[in-house]
């Protein structure tokens, strides 16, 4: 529940046993003391993990999130245009006329330094996780509870001068899903141009998602209870396209 809440661990992840046994008295060395140990030799030769930790990189454990500043750092270097930003401005504007409903997220790119703070925010981060699931809607006949995405939809009409915002909760198929099933599960005129997006954690950017990509491979990025925004815009050179990442 804690390695959870911190960020550390998540549904489906990967992670390796590493049992400790006792030979005349003296134990194999720990994951943190393997440097130069025939563990690790073993480890690699047999392809069980891809990478070993060092000693100097176990203690500090990074957060996960959703788009890391680490991912496509070229198009996260792209200069921002007027024109975008003038985007993201609507966007965050949407997004603080809904924020009232609990559920959706309005400070993901602010510094947590205070260790109370954390706690609070993982607290409440719970709750809102909480909220989405009981509130997710979804073909339960056909998706088992193990293959959810549990997500949270921002429907966000942005065309004609005109800016509107919506949202509701619902999962999808992890094993089966694209990104094109979160835009067709939202209600909106099919001669209009659509687009997912993912906000950077630590960047005021939004990313765009092609909507042919799986679920299962956006995975590394799109994690369970995360706020994605469909939106809705008449002009198709207005797309998000230059951010466009997540590619196989």
């Amino acid at each position: 529940y804690e390695c959870q809440n911190h960020n550390y661990l998540q549904q489906f992840d990967r992670v390796v046993i590493h049992q400790i046994t006792s030979t005349n008295g003296t134990s194999n060395p720990s994951i943190v003391d393997w440097e130069n140990s025939k563990e690790k030799k073993f480890f690699i030769e047999s392809n069980i993990a891809e990478t070993i930790p060092s000693h100097s990189t176990l203690p500090t454990c990074t957060a996960r999130s959703n788009v890391s500043n680490t991912t496509d750092d070229a198009a996260s270097k792209i200069p921002i245009t007027d024109v975008e930003r003038n985007r993201i401005s609507r966007i965050e504007k949407a997004i603080q006329s809904i924020k009232e409903d609990g559920i959706t997220e309005t400070s993901t790119r602010t510094n947590k330094a205070n260790s109370t703070k954390k706690t609070t925010e993982a607290t409440m981060e719970k709750l809102r996780q909480m909220k989405i699931k009981s509130r997710a809607k979804g073909d339960s006949r056909k998706i088992n509870i193990e293959d959810r995405l549990y997500l949270h939809v921002i429907l966000f009409l942005d065309y004609d001068n005109q800016q509107k915002a919506s949202s509701f909760c619902q999962f999808y198929s992890i094993s089966k899903g694209k990104a094109i099933d979160i835009i067709t599960s939202c209600s909106f005129s099919q001669k209009l141009s659509s687009e997912l997006l993912l906000a950077h954690r630590t960047v005021n950017l939004y990313y765009k998602i092609p909507s042919e990509m799986t679920l299962k491979d956006a995975s590394e990025y799109l994690l369970p209870f995360s706020q994605v925004i469909v939106r809705i815009f008449r002009n198709e050179q207005d797309s998000f396209t230059e951010r466009q990442v997540f590619r196989k």
